[in-house]
């Protein structure tokens, strides 16, 4: 019964699809239903005669001067998977040029500059038809200037060589102004500049009503949330405990670089950074000093509502969850 409803929710999808544009002519005129068929191949890339194991087709549309415009199409709703131009349409290794990549419903996932099968060239991340990141690569690798975007604002510009940030992070507020510059070195974190900082309100007063810079360090983690020593090179936030309350501590932690705060909640170990031990309402910011998530504890489970936010502190995502278990999802429309 549930393959059955499932089969059904496919095909009226595919009932509904509608290939995105990608903005490259050429591709984006394509009759699909021409073109012809020179290959099936597996979920491993490589080419079968056994059509039942293809995850993909293959078709040849065009040859121009040895270089040949090649689609391939998921053989599950037969829509396109890859565009691209390749001076092999037996190889992917020799892909040149522009290429588009699609998911099972149509929607752009990446644009790409390619050679030699590699990303070479500008590669635009997408998400419902908008671009979310953006970079330079060579030869597969990060190198030059990336940017983030949530909804068409900026939120980050860094700058890569093989893959490590090297040189500045810029982490920008919702109005465009500069939150936070991260300098650094080959992956390393040298220094951080804080800027046009201010933390997001969560509508709890006892929390919104702190005086944070109050009260001694506790203790430091390092990034896997695991006890360490303020001289470790490893040592990435600490901890205060603001106050205590019934064998319930409330906690602050804070980025050990900037000092700008990372979270606050409530537990019975002031020790724990699982959330084993969470008791109440429990609150995540992002360097920018915008809200991740805020979610209510009841002896160390999740229990009532937990927001997620997006990048600029916007409510997308509520999960309800009663003793630890997910019992509701609302998506929302983010800003």
């Amino acid at each position: 019964m549930k393959k059955g409803i499932f089969l059904i929710m496919i095909f009226f999808s595919f009932m509904l699809f509608s290939l995105e544009k990608s903005g490259i002519k050429e591709y984006d005129q394509l009759n699909l239903s021409k073109g012809k068929i020179i290959g099936y191949y597996d979920k491993d890339s490589n080419f079968t005669e056994d059509k039942t194991l293809a995850m993909y087709y293959r078709k040849v549309f065009s040859e121009n001067k040895g270089l040949y415009l090649v689609v391939d199409f998921y053989t599950q709703s037969d829509t396109p998977q890859f565009i691209y131009k390749t001076m092999d349409p037996e190889d992917r290794g020799k892909i040149l040029g522009k290429a588009v990549y699609y998911d099972l419903f149509g929607n752009i996932l990446y644009v790409a500059d390619m050679k030699n099968g590699m990303f070479n060239g500008k590669r635009k991340l997408y998400e419902n038809g908008k671009v979310i990141f953006e970079t330079e690569f060579l030869d597969n690798k990060m190198n030059g200037t990336g940017f983030k975007y949530l909804n068409g604002k900026k939120v980050f510009q860094a700058e890569y060589v093989d893959e490590k940030m090297d040189g500045d992070v810029i982490i920008y507020n919702s109005d465009g102004t500069v939150s936070i510059i991260e300098t650094f070195e080959m992956g390393k974190l040298l220094s951080v500049k804080v800027k046009n900082h201010n933390l997001q309100k969560t509508g709890i007063p006892e929390y919104d009503n702190l005086d944070i810079k109050e009260n001694k360090i506790f203790i430091y983690y390092d990034m896997d949330k695991k006890i360490t020593s303020n001289t470790s090179d490893r040592v990435f936030f600490y901890r205060k405990i603001l106050k205590e309350e019934n064998g319930v501590f409330l906690v602050a932690d804070f980025l050990m670089y900037s000092d700008s705060i990372l979270g606050i909640s409530k537990v019975r170990n002031p020790k724990d950074k699982y959330g084993i031990t969470n008791e109440g309402y429990s609150v995540e910011y992002c360097e920018s000093g915008y809200l991740i998530s805020k979610a209510f504890y009841k002896n160390g489970k999740l229990d009532g509502e937990e927001i997620l936010y997006d990048n600029f502190g916007n409510p997308k995502t509520i999960n309800t969850y009663k003793d630890g278990k997910l019992i509701n999802t609302d998506y929302l429309e983010s800003n």
